[in-house]
């Protein structure tokens, strides 16, 4: 998550506060805002899998293709960062090359990472620098 999204979480709060010292809004209003603001700003940095697996769900499930987009931005992160997206995307062809049970919406898929389990078997785990 960009740090906007935290930048914009802090304005929101100064907001509130304002808003508290003028009166319009009572002390006890800001810190329920204020810790609900914490708690949605804790699950962007922390989110659980679940969460992770929806948004990417989401984001996969569009009819225009973003994967140019995706292989752009992910560049631009941090070395470790990507060595660490690389080693999440092997786990999963690992994943699905055990799969036994498949159709034609995932085929293609299950085949390929069928074809990959021993090159990836091989290379092992990559290193965490």
């Amino acid at each position: 998550m960009s740090n906007k999204f935290y930048k914009d979480v802090d304005e929101i709060k100064n907001v509130i506060r304002k808003s508290v010292e003028k009166g319009e809004i009572n002390q006890d209003m800001f810190e329920v805002l204020d810790v609900y603001l914490s708690n949605l700003s804790s699950q962007v940095r922390h989110p659980d899998t679940e969460m992770v697996v929806n948004v990417i769900s989401n984001f996969v499930n569009c009819f225009g293709s973003r994967e140019d987009e995706f292989t752009k931005l992910m560049s631009r992160e941090h070395r470790t960062l990507q060595q660490n997206f690389t080693r999440f995307c092997i786990a999963w062809f690992k994943y699905l090359a055990e799969e036994k049970y498949y159709d034609l919406r995932n085929e293609d898929s299950i085949k390929l990472a069928k074809e990959l389990k021993p090159i990836l078997d091989e290379l092992g785990y990559l290193r965490h620098v």
